[in-house]
């Protein structure tokens, strides 16, 4: 079958079942997939935090593409993962009030979030996709960026060149997360994409789309171009692709903790870049006394700010991209 020939396009919708309601219903995670050939596969899921919203308006913008424009392969996805958190405009499933993002692969017979993830899992799983991404949002105050996942074995490093390539169809930083300890500590490796890296095999990535609660339109549009690179970069689109892109080599950090609690007033924005010694925040009681300027113990770029103004000892002030040593 020619790539430059308009495929004959299959459209199947479904919903994945999780569990029964008190009005007798159920609760289930809808999907849509959209096919011209059987490979290349690429699997699109979003809103595993019910409160990250900006992913479906994305895939709103995919869809109409899907069904206008040539491409060879399918194309699945899963818009909402965490429905009764979206219903409720919150991050955590509302059964339970737990981060569904902390329990992939999850199990069959566990409690409710360990079935749900176990269910979305299995799902993608078994369709053994070119790539997967997973959709999220980040604070109010926040810049675009892509998390690659740690791996945790030799297995899953196999990965490491190919996530790198795909990855790069985001015009956006694309860092790492934080060193394996903390990010086994901070059960990431139990998130959707890092359980698909590290159990699966497949190549997975997360992309943070800005703010959360909302889904701000240039956001969705950076969302929907890289979407379509990775399309590219598969192979699925006519267009040629991509030369390969420069390897990563930074990551995701909260260098900088309050030391005593207090107000706090960032004085830098997300997307600047700052040097070690930079005055990044300054922290004051609620009467503008005891006033202390913050400086940063690395050099890096400011990826997003916290929502909150009051912070207790030891909490991180602010998200950065360092150098991955």
């Amino acid at each position: 079958m020619s790539r430059r020939r308009k495929a004959r396009l299959k459209v199947e919708k479904g919903r994945m079942a999780l569990h029964a309601t008190p009005d007798g219903g159920s609760r289930c995670i809808p999907w849509i997939r959209f096919s011209t050939a059987p490979e290349p596969h690429l699997w699109i899921t979003a809103t595993v935090h019910g409160n990250e919203v900006t992913g479906i308006r994305a895939l709103q913008k995919l869809y109409q593409y899907l069904r206008a424009e040539p491409f060879l392969g399918t194309v699945s996805i899963a818009p909402v993962l965490n429905p009764g958190g979206l219903a409720r405009n919150q991050r955590e499933v509302p059964e339970t009030l737990e981060d569904l993002n902390r329990f992939f692969p999850g199990r069959p017979d566990g409690g409710s979030a360990e079935r749900m993830a176990n269910a979305i899992f299995q799902t993608i799983e078994k369709d053994r996709p070119d790539c997967h991404v997973d959709l999220h949002a980040e604070s109010v105050s926040s810049v675009p960026y892509v998390i690659l996942d740690r791996y945790l074995d030799v297995g899953a490093a196999q990965l490491r060149a190919e996530v790198e390539e795909l990855s790069s169809s985001f015009q956006i930083p694309r860092l790492y997360d934080w060193p394996v300890e903390q990010y086994r500590a901070n059960r990431l490796d139990s998130s959707l994409s890092g359980a698909m890296v590290n159990r699966a095999r497949l190549p997975s990535f997360t992309v943070e789309l800005g703010p959360s609660f909302q889904a701000p339109e240039p956001m969705a549009d950076i969302a929907f171009r890289g979407l379509l690179g990775v399309l590219l970069r598969l192979g699925m689109l006519q267009d040629p692709r991509p030369e390969l892109a420069p390897p990563v080599t930074m990551r995701r950090d909260t260098p900088l903790r309050a030391q005593r609690s207090g107000l706090v007033r960032c004085l830098v924005q997300p997307g600047q870049s700052v040097t070690e010694g930079d005055p990044l925040c300054e922290l004051s009681d609620i009467f503008g006394e005891e006033l202390q300027t913050l400086m940063s113990p690395v050099s890096g770029l400011v990826i997003a700010l916290p929502d909150r103004y009051w912070f207790s000892e030891g909490v991180p002030l602010l998200t950065m991209a360092v150098p991955d040593q």
